[in-house]
């Protein structure tokens, strides 16, 4: 008992419960300052002071299991924050990438959960870590006790969050700690931002919030967010891809040179933010837009210009014409930036006039809607190319041409498994998509390169990597030669590579990846799913060629 740290109150009330309180049973202090039990028998006595050995042995056994936690060290009660659930943070690292809130609750299930956020990657995708808010100190104690157990097949690493001191002081600049967060659904409130940054504070609450308005004085779908300290705004950072009223949200830092805080308005301190937000709003683009329909298919933006403001029309400022594609590639719409309110109405008026041969429909736009129109669904397809090509091969070959933005480049396999000599590609726009038609038939390396547009679904198609599949809950000791026969016994035929994956201390995850001959081999081997593999059940699942090819480079070496 000397070696433990004791609060004398928890130790009464544990001692009261621990003999459920029976009647005519308490625990009085004499006057002299000693504890000795009051108004019972001898018998009675001896029975509590029993149970308040065990008690004490306990409480001995879950301290030395807190202390294995930190490496023989007692952990130090400072550092586990009082009655601010919202202080009461534990990370945890390690997590399956399909780990789910459920899962987590089942791994944390002694503990009072608030707020569970699993971290996402630049993808989208899981990133194996998670913040966890408890409700109190005992609650953190208790999820540190999950330390190195399993999820899954997965030893778990559990720390607390630390809330350092110094970064807890309000900074001198107001500007210091200021996030920016876009991709906001349009009837996000500063109430629902705030809460969507749970366990970050944010300067004045709610008026910290600077939603973004458009000239129409709606919101553009980006706010600026004042956070209270470096600590704050690092938490903030770790909600980047989460959804928000459906749609995913980006969160940034911005810097004192950046756009974000270009204009005063965005930064000042937040009783300012909304005078300014309208008193400042001349210095803002302007950002009216138009959608144009039933266009002819070869309608260019030089012609759409001449309806709008020439011969057509009376639209003063044209500031940016986009032509659109549909999911197969072809045009027909187009979404145009225009200057103000007046070029609003006159463009309104244009609704049903003659643009060639064709009745053109005319409606106002959302500035989401042009930008993404902006970003393109423009895509091309490459063929006869050689079967050693590479991404670098392709985007240097359209750069070379003229091509300003090459996006994705996604290489095709054939039936065997085997690169098939055929590439999609994304691209910047409309005049990507001229520059890169112009390459027909011209030379990469010693072969001619045939270039088409393609169709936004052939690309998708082409993305997915049909010929792969994921194998979860495999044992620690699986090598890749028992995948290979697990596989073929299931009568899958061309089992091509084996990837068995790692995690962060370089042991078996208990994940693979492999490559296969084809589709009829991919139905074959999702047929084996929970299927046993020595004394496992083994889970498998389709994968995609990305997931491949980044599994490959965490994989068992040898």
């Amino acid at each position: 008992m000397a070696g433990v740290d004791f609060d004398e109150e928890e130790l009464r009330r544990a001692m009261e419960m621990s003999m459920g309180n029976p009647e005519g049973l308490s625990v009085s202090e004499n006057p002299g300052g000693s504890r000795e039990p009051g108004n019972i028998n001898q018998e009675k006595a001896e029975q509590m002071f029993d149970l308040f050995d065990i008690l004490v042995v306990e409480k001995i056994k879950e301290e030395e299991k807190l202390f294995e936690q930190f490496g023989g060290n007692k952990p130090n009660k400072s550092k586990i924050v009082g009655s601010n659930t919202k202080q009461n943070i534990v990370e945890l690292s390690g997590l399956p990438w399909s780990a789910k809130d459920d899962e987590i609750k089942e791994f944390l299930k002694d503990c009072n959960i608030v707020k569970i956020l699993i971290i996402l990657n630049e993808y989208k995708k899981s990133s194996g870590n998670a913040k966890v808010w408890v409700s109190s100190k005992e609650d953190l104690k208790k999820a540190l006790l999950c330390h190195k157990k399993h999820l899954g097949t997965r030893y778990i690493n559990v720390k607390i969050v630390e809330q350092e001191e110094t970064n807890r002081s309000t900074p001198s600049d107001p500007d210091a700690f200021t996030a920016k967060l876009s991709g906001l659904p349009w009837t996000a409130t500063e109430q629902e931002i705030c809460e969507f940054l749970f366990g970050c504070e944010v300067l004045g609450g709610s008026a910290g919030v600077n939603i973004e308005m458009n000239e129409g004085g709606k919101p553009s779908g980006s706010a600026l967010v004042q956070l209270k300290t470096k600590a704050d705004l690092e938490s903030a950072l770790k909600y980047n891809k989460q959804v928000l009223g459906g749609r995913y949200v980006d969160v940034e830092t911005t810097s004192k040179d950046g756009e974000a805080k270009e204009d005063k308005q965005c930064t000042n301190s937040p009783s300012q933010a909304k005078e300014n937000t309208s008193s400042n709003a001349s210095f803002k683009e302007e950002k009216f837009c138009i959608k144009l329909s039933n266009l002819n298919r070869k309608a260019t933006t030089a012609e759409i210009s001449s309806f709008l403001s020439g011969s057509g029309g009376h639209v003063k400022n044209v500031l940016e014409i986009v032509l659109a594609v549909d999911e197969k590639g072809k045009a027909g719409n187009a979404f145009v930036k225009i200057g103000g309110e007046e070029d609003l109405k006159v463009c309104l008026g244009l609704n049903a006039k003659a643009m060639g041969n064709r009745e053109v429909e005319v409606t106002r736009a959302k500035l989401e809607q042009f930008e993404e129109a902006k970003q393109g669904k423009f895509f091309v397809k490459l063929t006869e190319l050689s079967r050693k090509v590479t991404k670098e091969d392709i985007s240097k070959f359209l750069s070379d041409g003229n091509v300003k933005q090459v996006g994705e480049v996604v290489i095709t396999v054939n039936e065997k498994g085997k690169v098939s000599g055929n590439a999609f590609v994304k691209i910047g726009g409309e005049e990507d998509l001229k520059a890169c038609l112009r390459l027909n038939g011209k030379a990469m390396g010693n072969r001619e390169v045939e270039v088409t547009q393609a169709k936004l679904e052939q690309f998708e198609k082409a993305k997915q990597g049909k010929f792969f599949v994921k194998l979860t809950d495999l044992s620690r000791k699986v090598t890749k030669e028992d995948i290979s026969k697990f596989l073929s016994d299931g009568n899958v035929k061309q089992v091509r590579e084996v990837v068995i994956t790692v995690n962060e201390k370089g042991k078996v995850s208990g994940n693979a990846f492999v490559k296969i001959g084809g589709e009829e081999d991919t139905k074959v081997a999702l047929s084996l799913n929970n299927k046993a593999m020595g004394n496992r059940r083994i889970g498998v699942c389709q994968a995609a060629v990305q997931e491949f090819e980044e599994a490959k480079q965490h994989q068992l070496a040898g």
